[in-house]
């Protein structure tokens, strides 16, 4: 009898407390490796978590049942280390959601923090409020990387109160923290933190980074001259541009046409050793080119060469058209066949350089040998490549050719755009077939095709040889 008391009372307690019994465990994302510092293993728990992670209407069902199947709950710390690995906005959104929802568990700053770059601009302003309002304690680490997102969104306001909330915290800015301000979208802000920089501790002053950054927001400002002010400035702080500085001020000047002052940079690079990378030499040469300055693109392109530098097509096809309208067609084909050589393989644009200066010289016939090779040999033509031929053949008075070529170009997909209306019209004029060039004048407007003044100059002057301005 007593026994049976004893089992009873056992089956009741056993009955009252298994679920006091079964407590979750506490996951981290890393194993606790004791004395092993480096490297740290991954968990296993990571991977199964972000297999759950199918973004299926089940994904937060799947979560649940993974956790209470064995008894585990994911650590503020685990969520921010999963947050980090996902790159799915709304799969980050919802599984950021559902941890909130873990018993005892509330998200620390790193999981905020680790959040916010996956968030749309809208949406990360409306994060970053409710972040301020939650108050958690800031953390250093946290903070250069919540003043590195807050930076690149533009959120100004956001970063003056994380740096209030820094300094009422006692975290002193580190210089991480202050390239993350000297934000390329906040031209004006980052010339005031990098002035308070140089006016505050030596672990603070600007660097190297910092400088390269107000540089690049000051050029994407349109602001260039202020860049170059900038760059004297860091020399006298005794900081050397490196190849970055140089490369934003010269892409800089040559979206202005700023061609000396490209040429200056270029120089300096050279004279103090620091590495000129084939892209820059490509803007000097394509530059200076495409200003008429054709021998001193040469130059550069052949101290260059000599060097080692290997050319891209863009460089020789620039320094070939520029010869040939110059009138240099000797020297252009001399310089095609030299692009040849050196194994670079000219293009379609290449071709139609070539094409256009062996027109314009008059020798078409050479140029329709260009034109069937490139046929033959699947280089497609483009709408100049065939608006030159059209113009060369209509010259020599070869207009049902011209008109073939006009026809053909449709076939391969290029479109017949008002030069080449207007080259084909001249050619049927000089060739005294007027009533054609007035039928191609008005196909002309049925297409949707824009008439220009060479359009109208064009028909005028040949109708009035024709005595028909009636």
């Amino acid at each position: 009898m007593r026994r049976l008391s004893v089992a009873l009372l056992k089956r009741r307690c056993f009955s009252s407390f298994t679920p006091v019994l079964l407590p979750q465990e506490v996951v981290e994302p890393f194993c606790d490796l004791s004395d092993v510092v480096s490297p740290r293993q991954l968990s296993p728990w990571v991977p199964q978590i972000l297999a759950l992670f199918d973004g299926s209407p089940a994904m937060e069902s799947n979560l649940d049942a993974f956790c209470r199947k064995f008894l585990i709950t994911l650590s503020p710390s685990f969520v921010s280390h999963t947050l980090r690995s996902v790159s799915d906005r709304n799969t980050a959104t919802r599984f950021f959601s559902w941890a909130s929802t873990q018993p005892n568990y509330s998200h620390s700053l790193d999981c905020h923090v680790s959040l916010l770059p996956l968030l749309d601009p809208s949406a990360l302003h409306l994060a970053v409020q409710s972040l301020r309002r939650a108050n958690l304690p800031l953390t250093l680490p946290a903070a250069n990387s919540l003043a590195k997102t807050l930076a690149a969104a533009g959120l100004v306001d956001d970063l003056l109160w994380l740096l209030r909330a820094m300094r009422d915290s006692n975290l002193h800015p580190t210089l991480l923290t202050h390239n993350s301000l000297v934000n390329a979208s906040l031209v004006n802000s980052a010339q005031r933190v990098l002035s308070a920089m140089s006016h505050g501790a030596p672990s603070t002053k600007p660097d190297l980074v910092s400088y390269n950054t107000l540089l690049k927001g000051l050029c994407k400002a349109g602001r260039t001259r202020f860049a170059f002010a900038t760059l004297r400035e860091m020399e006298e702080e005794n900081i050397l541009p490196d190849e970055v500085t140089y490369m934003t001020l010269i892409q800089a000047c040559y979206n202005e046409g700023d061609m000396d002052s490209i040429l200056r940079l270029y120089h300096e690079m050279e004279d103090r050793g620091v590495t000129v990378p084939p892209h820059a030499v490509s803007l000097v040469v394509c530059g200076l080119c495409k200003q008429g300055r054709v021998m001193e693109g040469c130059a550069v392109f052949e101290n260059m060469a000599r060097k080692g530098w290997r050319a891209p097509n863009a460089a020789y096809t620039t320094i070939i058209d520029d010869y040939a309208k110059s009138g240099s067609l000797d020297k252009a084909l001399e310089f095609f066949e030299r692009m040849k050589m050196d194994g670079v393989e000219p293009d379609e644009v290449t071709y139609g350089a070539v094409v256009g200066g062996l027109c314009k010289s008059g020798r078409v016939e050479e140029a329709m040998v260009y034109f069937r090779f490139c046929k033959g040999n699947g280089v497609a033509g483009n709408a100049v490549f065939y608006s030159s031929l059209i113009d060369g053949l209509g010259k020599v008075r070869r207009v049902d050719e011209a008109e073939r070529l006009f026809e053909e170009m449709v076939e391969d997909g290029c479109l017949q755009d008002s030069y080449c209306y207007n080259a084909l019209m001249d050619g049927l004029c000089k060739c005294g077939r007027v009533d054609e060039a007035l039928a191609l004048y008005r196909r002309m407007e049925q297409e949707g095709c824009e008439q220009t003044v060479y359009t109208y100059t064009i028909l005028i002057s040949e109708l009035f040889k024709e005595w028909r301005n009636e």
